[in-house]
């Protein structure tokens, strides 16, 4: 099996004990596969996978509900913007494949921050005030 990896696939590895990252580098050797650097990407490990039918047909589902959700509701993330104009609309998708057809949802969530905050100094009920 051939694996290319970027450089921060290595710098996340190398920045923290969890993770995807850090987990491709403590199972290689238990896998028996070796790690190594090489300068040059060969074009053939950048060519993407084709899609099965049934995966292209869901991907094509998932992009047509998300423009019909996107649709829908773009006025109510238009008015959920901050001060600066800033907002954000997040999509997820979830396939259930455990039975014929695949079961499909996708979701839409708009959401607005909002902060407020107080700071305040509170002496302690048992100490004596100082003068």
């Amino acid at each position: 099996m051939r694996l290319s990896l970027d450089t921060s696939v290595l710098l996340a590895a190398s920045a923290s004990a969890s993770g995807a990252s850090r987990e491709i580098f403590l199972l290689a050797p238990a896998n028996s596969t070796g790690l190594c650097h090489v300068s040059r990407v060969d074009p053939d490990t950048l060519t993407p996978i084709p899609a099965t039918p049934l995966a292209q047909a869901e991907q094509d589902a998932v992009l047509t509900h998300i423009r019909d959700l996107l649709a829908a509701h773009f006025r109510e993330a238009e008015e959920s913007a901050d001060e600066e104009g800033k907002f954000s609309i997040g999509f997820r998708a979830t396939f259930d494949r455990s039975a014929s057809p695949t079961k499909l949802k996708v979701a839409c969530r708009i959401s607005k921050t909002f902060t407020d905050e107080i700071e305040a100094s509170v002496p302690d009920p048992n100490q004596p005030e100082l003068l």
